[in-house]
C-alpha cells in the first residue's frame, strides 16, 4: 500500500482482493509462476469433436486461438487445418488435418507455463 501511496496511485477496495494467489484475467489464470490456460477450457477442448466442416474448424480455432500463445510452432501444426478454410478450397478430411486437429489438441492439454521475463538476465545481457 506504501507503494502505491508514494506513486501517487489510489486504488478502490470493494474491487480488490487480498490476498490472491492467482488471478483469472482474459482467459488466462495468472500466479506467481506464470500464466496459463484455464482449466475449463482445457476441459472444452479435449470434449471438442471431430471437425466435420469449415464452421466446425472456425469453432475449434476460436477455441485454439486464445492460447495460441502457449503452444510452440502453433502455425505449423494448424497448417493443414488453416488450408482447409482458404476460400477456393474442397472440404476433405484427411489424414493430415486429423493430424493437425489431434495434435493441436494435445499441445494445448499439454501447453506449458508462459513464464514471465527474467529481467536480471535481459539487464545483465552482454557483460560477460
Amino acid at each position: 500500500m506504501e507503494t502505491l501511496r508514494s506513486a501517487c496511485l489510489k486504488i478502490k477496495l470493494s474491487k480488490c482482493e487480498f490476498p490472491k494467489s492467482c488471478v483469472r484475467f482474459l482467459g488466462h489464470l495468472v500466479e506467481g509462476d506464470g500464466i496459463k490456460a484455464l482449466p475449463d477450457k482445457v476441459t472444452a477442448l479435449i470434449n471438442f469433436p471431430t471437425s466435420k466442416s469449415k464452421a466446425d474448424v472456425h469453432l475449434f480455432f476460436g477455441l485454439t486461438g486464445l492460447y495460441r500463445s502457449l503452444v510452440h510452432r502453433y502455425a505449423a501444426i494448424a497448417s493443414s487445418l488453416t488450408a482447409l478454410l482458404k476460400k477456393d478450397a474442397a472440404w476433405k478430411w484427411g489424414l493430415s488435418e486429423e493430424k493437425s486437429f489431434n495434435d493441436l489438441k494435445k499441445a494445448m492439454t499439454e501447453a506449458p507455463v508462459l513464464a514471465f521475463p527474467d529481467y536480471t538476465y535481459i539487464v545483465n545481457y552482454g557483460k560477460n
